[in-house]
């Protein structure tokens, strides 16, 4: 009788062990939903407020501290090169003209031309390229001419501004420039 009642105790355990963990062949099937919030990546960059330069006519000798650009952002930013334009307390304020048209004026002091590079040796810009001012807003090719590179998660570079100027100045002149750059996502 033991071993009958044992028998039974045994069948009842495989009858609930196969109800409790079925065969692959009565797998179930269920639906979850996973939901939560993605925070915007916040761009965080720091830039000079204010870039010093000097030029020399007699040796054509331009000089101009350095835009150095620290990003603290977790993602890599398209750098570009939005607006130049002559600062509304500027004394002198000469017209801004593009590379090929400011060649042929060299000798006046009324034009001067614009553009922006990564200082050599840097190398941190993704693609980078000059910049003149007259490239701002304009698409090639599908690519924007005004990028002057993309700059890598929390990375840092050196940006060189160039002001293309003549050779004739009767008096020394005072040059106010507004540069806006701009940082978005890649």
């Amino acid at each position: 009788m033991k071993w009958r009642g044992l028998l039974k105790t045994l069948g009842l355990g495989v009858c609930l062990t196969s109800l409790l963990y079925p065969s692959s062949s009565y797998a179930l099937t269920g639906d979850v939903v996973v939901q939560g919030d993605v925070e915007a990546t916040i761009i965080s960059v720091s830039i000079p407020a204010v870039v010093n330069f000097s030029y020399d006519p007699n040796t054509s000798s331009f000089t101009s501290n350095d835009i150095t650009v620290t990003s603290s952002t977790n993602a890599k930013l398209n750098v570009t090169l939005n607006k130049v334009e002559a600062d509304n307390m500027s004394e002198w304020k000469p017209m801004l003209k593009p590379y090929r048209e400011w060649k042929t004026k060299t000798e006046s002091e009324s034009f001067i031309g614009f553009y922006i590079k990564e200082k050599d040796n840097v190398n941190k810009l993704i693609n980078p390229q000059d910049v003149y001012f007259e490239s701002i807003g304009k698409v090639s090719g599908g690519q924007k001419m005004d990028l002057i590179g993309v700059l890598p998660r929390n990375e840092t570079t050196t940006l060189e501004p160039h002001i293309l100027l003549g050779k004739s100045f009767s008096g020394q002149k005072n040059l106010k420039l507004n540069i806006e750059l701009g940082f978005e996502l890649n």
